[in-house]
């Protein structure tokens, strides 16, 4: 009204009101948006890729892979699938360690208490050639190369090799 006064443009009104009426219809879509995301379960994929270098950074030789990783939020609490394969011979003791590990790291890369559960996966003998595991009893293929984890092979749902 003032805008109104002020111009004598009365054509004014209306030009505000659509103005409005748009903010409004924005503001609704990324509300919208956001709660459909977590609705429907949807990949967080700026989480994963900071998680995924996290990953690469403070791996141990003993992680020979991960993949298969998925991470959605119920609401604000992330919640991350995996499997992670470790050399068969080691205890289930050892495996818990690891698994205590995987989890402070994926807590402090993504600043939160996240909730995960973790397949683990006995290494096969074609997994060798990707095992920087130096000191193996069971080693039957000599190490060739170590995989990156990233996110186009991380979320595979598939053992990693080399071929």
């Amino acid at each position: 009204i003032v805008l109104i006064l002020i111009t004598g443009l009365e054509w004014i009104d209306n030009v505000v009101a659509l103005l409005f009426g748009l903010l409004i219809l924005v503001s609704s879509w990324k509300i919208l948006r956001k709660s459909l995301a977590g609705v429907m379960d949807e990949a967080d994929f700026d989480s994963l890729e900071k998680l995924s270098k996290s990953l690469m950074e403070k791996r141990i030789p003993e992680w020979i892979d991960i993949h298969n990783l998925r991470l959605v939020k119920y609401g604000p609490d992330p919640h991350i699938d995996c499997h992670l394969t470790l050399p068969f011979y080691k205890d289930l003791r050892f495996a818990n360690r690891q698994l205590e590990k995987l989890n402070e790291i994926v807590d402090e890369s993504l600043n939160t208490k996240t909730e995960m559960f973790v397949h683990i996966d006995p290494c096969k003998p074609f997994q060798c050639r990707i095992c920087k595991v130096e000191d193996c009893p069971e080693r039957s293929h000599p190490f060739e190369k170590q995989i990156t984890w990233e996110l186009d092979n991380l979320l595979e749902d598939r053992h990693h090799e080399i071929s």
